[in-house]
């Protein structure tokens, strides 16, 4: 596999549902390799079981240059041990301040990055994005 929009993701985007990545609330989340990804069917969070460790984060700092979504950096405090991470995603909170698990589109997700996949030790995890950005419509 490689880093990659949702399919179901990138039609959320393209159909005219509501998406406004600037003011939108966009979370980025660590899934352990328990999670068997399928970018074709995977809609909502809920799609990734028990799998995500640590805590979701909220994007900050957002932007968009060349059709990039850009961001600042996040860090993951504490992540608990005993997960190895291989995968990060991106979704859009959906919900009323909380996340709503069967409501929230899972948009991007990645399997290729340095330092992936990584042993979680109760120790921090920086997410340190390309240059260019998150990703690219």
């Amino acid at each position: 596999m490689a880093n990659s929009l949702y399919a179901l993701g990138r039609q959320y985007i393209l159909t005219g549902s509501p998406w406004a990545p600037l003011t939108d609330t966009l979370k980025v989340c660590l899934i352990t390799n328990a999670y068997s990804p399928n970018l074709s069917t995977d809609q909502f969070l809920n799609n990734l079981g028990s799998n995500r460790v640590g805590t979701d984060l909220v994007l900050s700092s957002k932007g968009v240059t060349n059709g990039f979504l850009t961001a600042a950096n996040v860090t993951f405090s504490a992540v608990p041990s005993g997960s190895t991470v291989a995968f990060i995603a991106v979704y859009k909170l959906v919900g009323n301040g909380s996340v709503n698990d069967a409501t929230s589109p899972l948009i991007v997700l990645w399997d290729t990055a340095t330092g992936l996949p990584v042993a979680t030790g109760g120790t921090d995890i920086r997410v340190t994005w390309n240059a260019q950005g998150l990703f690219r419509i």
